[in-house]
């Protein structure tokens, strides 16, 4: 049984050996804390107790296919949780990512009748590369670093181009004073078919 008082997130989970290094890497230079590669499919749910969020996050894994996610530039952004992220690239699997993110909106918000607010206008499926409040030139010159490395797969900081496949929806522990500490408390295949829900 999942403690009710720690706050809980959605992830599609990105395999360590894709992004780890990079994640180490930008924590070692920029002095910030490496964390879990992931692309967000829904953050924490305050209004929802957690046994309730894992029975929906299983319901809504059991509906949705699995499918790949493909990450493109670096990019710096403005939120300490887009301080530098790469985007999902256009076809790279973003509609998937995006069908999944609105069925939890519709099961834990809106058949709830409340009300959701993202951290965007808009779903914008993207996996973090750094986490923090940094100057703007400092993450621009990360991502500009990891934009220019070689595009072999070989590369370690290689970002864009990297694909996975989503083949659970998983449920971690979001502590947001410290994301070194974010731990996997349960993963749900996803066991739709390709192309239906």
């Amino acid at each position: 049984m999942v403690d009710e008082k720690v706050p809980l997130c959605v992830w599609f989970t990105a395999p360590p050996d894709l992004f780890s290094e990079v994640i180490d890497a930008g924590a070692k230079e920029l002095n910030t804390s490496p964390f879990l590669a992931h692309v967000t499919a829904i953050g924490r749910v305050p209004h929802v107790s957690n046994s309730e969020l894992l029975r929906t996050v299983e319901a809504v894994a059991a509906l949705s296919a699995p499918f790949e996610l493909e990450t493109g530039d670096a990019v710096a952004g403005e939120q300490f949780f887009q301080c530098v992220y790469a985007g999902v690239s256009p076809g790279g699997g973003g509609d998937a990512a995006e069908a999944v993110h609105l069925e939890l909106v519709k099961r834990l918000y809106v058949d709830k009748k409340e009300e959701y607010k993202g951290p965007n206008e808009s779903y914008m499926p993207h996996l973090s590369l750094v986490y923090g409040d940094l100057a703007m030139e400092m993450k621009r010159a990360w991502a500009e670093k990891l934009n220019s490395v070689s595009s072999s797969d070989e590369c370690p900081l290689r970002v864009k181009g990297r694909r996975w496949k989503v083949k659970t929806l998983d449920v971690v522990t979001a502590d947001l004073s410290d994301v070194s500490s974010w731990k996997l408390v349960a993963s749900f295949p996803l066991l739709g078919s390709q192309g239906g829900g």
